[in-house]
C-alpha cells in the first residue's frame, strides 16, 4: 500500500494546481480595451454614451397601443471576447407600472464588441414608456422613451349618411356632434345637415366653417356673413355681417370670432363681445399670390402664415407654422445656424415671439400647405410611416397622440371624420 500511495503524492500538486485553473475563469485578454458605444451601436462616441446610461439626444421612437413593440438597447461600453454577457430589463408605463417583456439573448455586434439586446412589450395605455436594460458584467446601464399614442378608432364611433351627389368628401364635410354631420354643397349653394336617425336640415350658404356646434357661412345671394348655432337637432341664426361675398377666405375661426374677406378685398375680422360685435378691416399686404393663412388672438392682433416673408412692415409672419388649434401653435424653429433635426415646438396663444416653447415633440411633421378655404385648425399629423397616421392634440398643456387609418376627412373640436367603406356614409369619432 505505501508502495502504491507514494507515487500519487508525488503528483498532488501538480493535480492541485489543475484543479485550480479548471475552476477560474480565464484572465481578460491583455489586448481588450472597453470603449463607449452609442445609442445605434457606434463605438468611439465618448460624448453620446456613458456607463451610468442615459437616453441621449436620439428622438424617442413612436409606439401604438395595443400593438407589440420591438426595441433594441446598446451597451453603453464595449465587450471583451471573455465576459459572460447578461441582462437585467424593466418596462414601466406611463403610471410606473412594470410590463411583461420577452427579451432577446444578449450578443456582441459587430468586430468593435458592441452589445445589443432586443426587447419586445405590448403597451396596452397611451403615454411615455421607459424601457431600462442593465448590461452585464459591468457594461453599464441604458434607458429608452418609448412614446406610445392611442387609438384613434377607440373613441364612439357613428355611422352618419350624407347627401347624395352632393360631393361632401371633396374638403366640405364638417362633424357637428356624435350623430351629425354637415355638408357644404356648393354645386347647389346650401349647406346639409344630416343625422344618422335620417333627419336632414338644409339652409343657403357656402364657404362654411363649423367650430364645435358653431357654423360659419356666406349666403352668395346677400353677400352676407352668417353665424349659427346647432342645437336640439336643427339651427339658430344668430348674426349677420353685410358685404362679405362668397370668396375663399384661408382664415381661422372659433365660435366668437371669423376672418373674412370683405367686398372691397380687405382682410376683415368679426369678434363677437359681450359690448357688441367688432368688424374690423384689416391692412395688410399680401393678399395677392398663392393662399396664406391668418389668424387673430384674443386681443384681435391678426397673425399671417406664409412660406414667403412680408415684403412690407404691415403684418407678422411665421414661416414655419406645421400647425394650428386653439390654444397653441405649432413650428418647426430650426435655422441654419443651429440646426435640431426632427423637432416640433409648442407655443401657448396668445402669441409671443418672445416666449419660449411650452411643448416640444422630437419627431418630424408631416408636410403641411396653406388651407385654400376658411378652417377651423389646422391639424398636426407627425411623419411615421406606414399605414397609420399620428395625430397630435393638446388637452390640459400635454401633447396627445393617437393613430388613424387612412381616411381622415376631417379633424373637428372633439371629433373625426372619416370614409366609410359604403360611399354613402361617413363615420363620426369622438376623440
Amino acid at each position: 500500500m505505501n508502495g502504491m500511495f507514494r507515487p500519487m503524492c508525488r503528483h498532488l500538486p501538480l493535480l492541485l494546481t489543475l484543479v485550480a485553473l479548471a475552476a477560474c475563469p480565464p484572465p481578460i485578454e491583455p489586448d481588450c480595451q472597453r470603449v463607449l458605444v452609442d445609442l445605434g451601436g457606434n463605438v468611439n462616441q465618448g460624448f453620446a454614451g456613458g456607463v451610468g446610461g442615459g437616453t441621449g439626444a436620439a428622438p424617442p421612437p413612436l409606439g401604438f397601443a395595443g400593438s407589440s413593440q420591438n426595441v433594441t438597447l446598446f451597451a453603453p461600453l464595449s465587450s471583451c471576447v471573455s465576459d459572460t454577457l447578461r441582462v437585467d430589463v424593466s418596462v414601466l408605463d406611463p403610471d410606473n407600472r412594470e410590463l411583461t417583456a420577452e427579451v432577446g439573448t444578449p450578443a456582441r455586434f459587430g468586430v468593435n464588441g458592441a452589445v445589443k439586446v432586443d426587447v419586445a412589450f405590448t403597451p396596452t395605455k397611451a403615454g411615455l414608456h421607459t424601457v431600462r436594460v442593465a448590461f452585464e458584467p459591468s457594461l453599464g446601464a441604458r434607458s429608452l422613451l418609448l412614446e406610445v399614442a392611442s387609438d384613434g378608432l377607440a373613441g364612439l364611433t357613428t355611422r352618419v349618411p350624407i347627401p347624395q351627389g352632393a360631393n361632401c368628401l371633396s374638403n366640405a364635410l364638417w362633424p357637428l356632434s356624435d350623430d351629425t354631420v354637415a355638408c357644404e354643397e356648393r354645386a347647389t349653394g346650401r349647406v346639409s345637415l344630416s343625422s344618422s336617425d335620417g333627419g336632414l336640415v338644409q339652409f343657403a350658404g357656402g364657404q362654411l366653417v363649423v367650430v364645435d356646434s358653431v357654423l360659419w357661412s356666406i349666403d352668395a345671394t346677400s353677400n352676407t356673413l352668417e353665424r349659427r348655432v346647432f342645437e336640439d337637432g336643427g339651427v339658430r341664426l344668430t348674426d349677420s355681417f353685410q358685404n362679405f361675398p362668397s370668396v375663399a377666405t384661408p382664415g381661422m375661426h372659433d365660435v366668437d370670432r371669423a376672418l373674412r374677406f370683405r367686398s372691397n378685398g380687405r382682410l376683415t375680422l368679426v369678434h363677437l363681445k359681450p359690448a357688441g360685435p367688432l368688424v374690423q378691416e384689416l391692412q395688410l399686404d399680401g393678399q395677392v399670390g398663392p393662399p396664406l393663412a391668418y389668424f387673430a388672438e384674443d386681443n384681435d392682433t391678426v397673425y399671417r402664415w406664409s412660406p414667403a416673408r412680408c415684403v412690407f412692415s404691415s403684418c407678422t409672419n411665421f414661416e414655419d407654422v406645421v400647425g394650428l388649434e386653439p390654444g397653441y401653435v405649432w413650428r418647426t424653429p430650426n435655422t441654419f445656424e443651429q440646426p435640431r433635426g426632427p423637432e416640433v415646438s409648442g407655443f401657448v396663444r396668445p402669441t409671443d415671439e418672445a416666449a419660449p416653447a411650452r411643448l416640444v415633440l422630437f419627431h418630424a411633421a408631416e408636410p403641411v400647405t396653406t388651407p385654400a378655404f376658411a378652417f377651423e385648425r389646422i391639424p398636426l399629423w407627425l411623419s411615421v410611416g406606414g399605414n397609420k397616421r399620428v395625430l397630435v392634440t393638446v388637452e390640459r398643456d400635454s401633447a396627445r397622440l393617437s393613430f388613424w387609418p387612412g381616411g381622415v376627412l376631417r379633424v373637428g373640436r372633439h371629433h373625426l371624420v372619416l370614409t366609410d367603406p359604403d360611399p354613402g356614409f361617413v363615420r363620426v369619432v369622438r376623440r
